[in-house]
């Protein structure tokens, strides 16, 4: 039983760019989304502090301290349509159905809970993220 779980879990995982970040202990392809969502960032907005990329690269650098990674991606997404557009486009990575019903209402509600003070720690939202999204 346990090795089909597993077979199942490997294939969403496949087929599921977000479920990959949230379940792998590897952040290389993390560490790769987090650049990503830097450069649009500094493309779109001129003069970013170095304040921004500082926290940025100390982000990429937390090793398997996976939380702040995590939030950094939620934050990528629900700031930059850009970054969430190419999930989508021009081959899906995610499920499209599942992304948008995430994107469009479970992940604006997410981040303004935090950025209003609902959540106690990054922590909380992290792990509220991740619920939503894997119990959609």
């Amino acid at each position: 039983m346990y090795d089909v779980c597993e077979d199942h879990t490997a294939q969403q995982m496949k087929a599921d760019l977000i479920l990959r970040v949230f379940w792998s202990k590897d952040t290389t392809e993390l560490d790769k989304i987090i650049s990503n969502i830097t450069e649009m960032v500094d493309k779109q907005f001129d003069n970013m502090s170095t304040t921004f990329h500082a926290l940025s690269a100390r982000t990429k650098k937390t090793g398997e301290a996976r939380t702040a990674k995590h939030a950094y991606f939620l934050f990528g997404l629900y700031l930059m349509p850009e970054f969430a557009k190419t999930l989508l486009q021009p081959t899906p990575r995610v499920n499209p159905v599942k992304f948008r019903l995430f994107y469009t209402t479970e992940l604006p509600t997410l981040c303004n809970n935090l950025l209003t003070g609902v959540y106690t720690s990054m922590s909380e939202f992290v792990e509220m993220a991740r619920s939503a999204y894997i119990l959609l």
